[in-house]
């Protein structure tokens, strides 16, 4: 397993809308988010327009489970802290990168960019264009962040297939084949 590199995110970390949705879907986020070690930011845009719901099925079909993403219980306890643009300098780049990426990617890497931190992403194209960035903005998937956690917190295999099946259920998320942790992910996604 890849665990996350301390000098990719030791001074903080910035999840993008994605991710969010991710780690939310999981049931487990909390922990995982606390198995970092680094402060952990969340866009202001990404709480109020874009992760706003994880679930199965379609809308309007029997069977559906759809749930609101509450986040206030991980701001409430400390686990992470809102963030937005703050500075001319950070709505610059939020301009600029947003001409190649969504929002949320462009919002979460302008205040990585201005507060030399890293994205929590798995958008190819972001993190193509972090890592084409002088100096590169560091990326942290979503298959690493779980196999921290898996490996900080000693979770057992059962715990840890259940978050990946969820993931996968709620978030409608596999990891690109790009991702180093992909088959790692499908091999345990198979034994859910």
């Amino acid at each position: 397993m890849t665990e996350l590199r301390p000098e990719a995110s030791s001074r903080g970390l910035i999840l993008d809308s994605c991710q969010v949705l991710n780690l939310f879907a999981s049931r487990r986020m909390a922990e995982i988010l606390s198995s970092i070690g680094c402060p952990i930011l969340i866009s202001e845009h990404c709480v109020a327009v874009e992760a706003l719901w994880v679930g199965s099925g379609r809308r309007n079909e029997p069977n559906t489970e759809f749930e609101t993403v509450d986040l206030k219980p991980l701001f409430v306890r400390g686990v992470a802290s809102m963030a937005k643009l703050e500075s001319a300098q950070e709505q610059a780049d939020f301009v600029h990168l947003a001409t190649v990426m969504d929002d949320g990617e462009a919002i979460a890497g302008a205040i990585a960019i201005s507060r030399d931190i890293a994205v929590g992403t798995d958008d190819r194209k972001a993190v193509a264009v972090f890592g084409s960035l002088v100096p590169p903005v560091p990326t942290v998937s979503t298959c690493v962040m779980l196999s921290t956690w898996a490996e900080r917190r000693q979770v057992d295999r059962r715990e840890l297939r259940e978050a990946i099946s969820a993931i996968r259920r709620r978030a409608r998320f596999v990891p690109p084949t790009g991702d180093p942790l992909s088959a790692w992910w499908k091999e345990l996604a198979r034994a859910a």
